[in-house]
């Protein structure tokens, strides 16, 4: 902002033209009689070879409606893509249980339990094993968090392709 070149100026421009060229692009939302919640897990291990963080994102839906999404990268390295996927799994639980509760004030209860989506059956495998293995110590936060949310069936996680 203090010296600003012409590259600057064309990137602003730029930005502008595509703000006015997608000013009718948004969401939907439709009612729905479908009250349930469910999010995509996902994440890309050794996304930035800089740094050696991975990428994670996911997608909450309520019914048909797209609600909740991020894509945003890891605070931590992880060391396969097991553990990749279950620290996005971790960030997604907390934003499904802050969704649920947010609906439990609004006096909207659930019928079904919020239901998360996983590409990977290593860190679904290890929402259902109580053992933590020598290679996962340094994730025991997030994976007693999954836990026990995963044992007291607030949360349901499944496999997706």
């Amino acid at each position: 902002m203090h010296p600003p070149t012409e590259l600057h100026w064309q990137a602003t421009k730029r930005i502008l033209r595509y703000l006015k060229g997608t000013s009718n692009h948004c969401l939907h939302y439709q009612p729905t009689n479908a009250s349930s919640l469910l999010a995509y897990s996902n994440a890309g291990w050794l996304f930035d070879i800089e740094d050696s963080r991975s990428q994670y994102g996911y997608a909450i839906f309520h019914g048909s409606n797209l609600i909740s999404w991020t894509s945003k990268k890891q605070h931590v390295v992880a060391r396969s893509s097991t553990e990749a996927e279950y620290q996005s799994m971790a960030y997604t639980f907390a934003e499904l249980l802050w969704i649920n509760q947010f609906l439990q004030e609004l006096h909207a209860t659930l019928p079904h339990p919020p239901r998360m989506l996983c590409d990977n059956v290593g860190a679904i495998f290890m929402t259902k094993n109580p053992v933590i293995h020598t290679r996962s110590k340094h994730i025991a936060l997030d994976f007693h968090f999954i836990r026990d949310l995963v044992d007291s069936k607030p949360l349901h996680v499944s496999y997706v392709s």
